[in-house]
């Protein structure tokens, strides 16, 4: 039985490195060498057994990568389309048997990426199971609506949060007056006018801003005084 931990050049024992090849055939290849095809290289890592277990390398997700003309590949995809024929543009493949790196063709089938969530142990389909909100109101029919972005809302919560932030007219508390405006100038009797509209105002914040807006006008004029001349 061949070694697969060893180069793959005849008659060499040294640990393979990349390509199925030592760290010293990789840089030097060997006269006469001719590498295996990727199909060939394909089943030496594949254990037959209800799964095709993959025996090579795998990402950190737990599924089979394979190298075919130095690209990176999935080996349960390269199986399917050794196997089976081409996989539908738009669809996944799902492992029907829940193990990742199996390579078992019969165990995939394509699918669509919401189906793909869904079936797996993911964010989605543990929230599409729930029947409940976090506040323990059912989600069914009458208490479910669909928010901006495709999630299911609460109509009970919706309802709760909108009575806190904005309560009946006969339980608001009674508005309390500011003592002073938004530049600290105090709301007494001689500092306060009262708008056409019904709102109070301070008179030396529109003091200043009469001021400001005159001396503005005055340093234009000069300005355009000095142009001119």
């Amino acid at each position: 039985m061949q070694d697969y931990s060893t180069c793959s050049v005849y008659e060499c024992a040294r640990p393979r490195h990349t390509r199925d090849l030592c760290r010293l055939h990789y840089r030097r290849p060997t006269i006469g060498h001719v590498p295996d095809s990727p199909e060939v290289r394909f089943w030496r890592f594949v254990d037959r057994g209800e799964c095709w277990l993959w025996t090579g390398p795998l990402n950190p997700n737990g599924y089979a990568q394979f190298s075919v003309e130095g690209r990176r590949v999935y080996a349960h995809r390269f199986a399917y389309e050794l196997l089976i024929g081409p996989i539908p543009d738009g669809l996944q493949l799902d492992h029907l048997c829940r193990v990742r790196h199996c390579v078992n063709p019969k165990h995939l089938e394509p699918v669509t990426c919401q189906e793909n969530l869904l079936r797996g142990d993911t964010l989605l389909a543990r929230n599409v199971a729930k029947t409940e909100c976090p506040q323990g109101h059912p989600y069914d029919d009458a208490n479910t609506y669909i928010g901006s972005k495709g999630e299911r809302k609460c109509r009970s919560c919706a309802r709760i949060r909108e009575d806190i932030r904005r309560p009946p007219p006969g339980q608001r508390p009674p508005r309390i007056p500011k003592p002073s405006c938004a530049n600290g100038h105090l709301f007494n009797e001689t500092n306060t006018y009262v708008t056409p509209e019904g709102w109070r105002s301070c008179r030396e914040c529109h003091r200043l801003t009469e001021l400001a807006r005159r001396r503005s006008r005055r340093l234009y004029l000069i300005a355009m005084d000095e142009m001119t001349s």
